[in-house]
């Protein structure tokens, strides 16, 4: 079931809303691929793999924690294409 489970959220998209049933890393939130796919390096990097959106966004602002400090390079690791 857990596999069908996932393969059947890769095909949905998730309205945000107040972000307390969309998890930030894995549901297609933002773009047309879950962020762990779109920012590989980052999604590697975060402390918190299966946080909501909610968890991560208060009052305007994101706090995202990380094992480390990010870099240029980093930060340079979204999608080639």
């Amino acid at each position: 079931m857990n596999k069908i489970k996932h393969g059947f959220s890769w095909g949905a998209v998730f309205e945000v809303k107040d972000g307390k049933s969309t998890r930030f890393w894995e549901d297609v939130w933002r773009g047309d691929i879950p962020l762990k796919i779109a920012y590989p390096k980052l999604y590697e990097l975060c402390n918190d793999k299966t946080r909501l959106v909610s968890d991560f966004y208060d009052d305007g602002e994101w706090y995202i924690s990380f094992r480390r400090s990010l870099g240029g390079q980093t930060l340079n690791c979204g999608r080639t294409s």
